[in-house]
């Protein structure tokens, strides 16, 4: 936590979970609060399912242009799925060279 803002890598639960992830994300302010951080980003697609939990801690959208590039090791057709535009992907902030 360098700097005057915190970074929430990731909020994973299982399906369902959402009272896991409100303590996830409650537990996230509290520490960066008594690290003296000013503010919080957290790195989320729009769907995710821990949005709600984050909006009940004050948290808003940003809308933030970014590319993202991948290496593709996968069979030829495996990652199709991806061209849906509410396809059900888990990629955070912690799944990259940010943090």
């Amino acid at each position: 936590m360098a700097g005057h803002q915190a970074k929430l890598a990731d909020v994973l639960t299982l399906p369902g979970r959402d009272d896991v992830a409100r303590t996830l994300v409650s537990d996230a302010v509290r520490q960066a609060r008594e690290a003296g951080k000013s503010s919080i980003r957290a790195w989320l697609p729009e769907h995710h399912p821990a949005m709600p939990a984050l909006r009940e801690h004050a948290f808003f959208p940003v809308r933030a242009p970014g590319i993202l590039t991948y290496n593709d090791e996968t069979p030829d057709g495996a990652l199709a799925f991806l061209d849906e535009p509410r396809a059900s992907v888990h990629f955070m902030l912690g799944d990259t060279d940010a943090i």
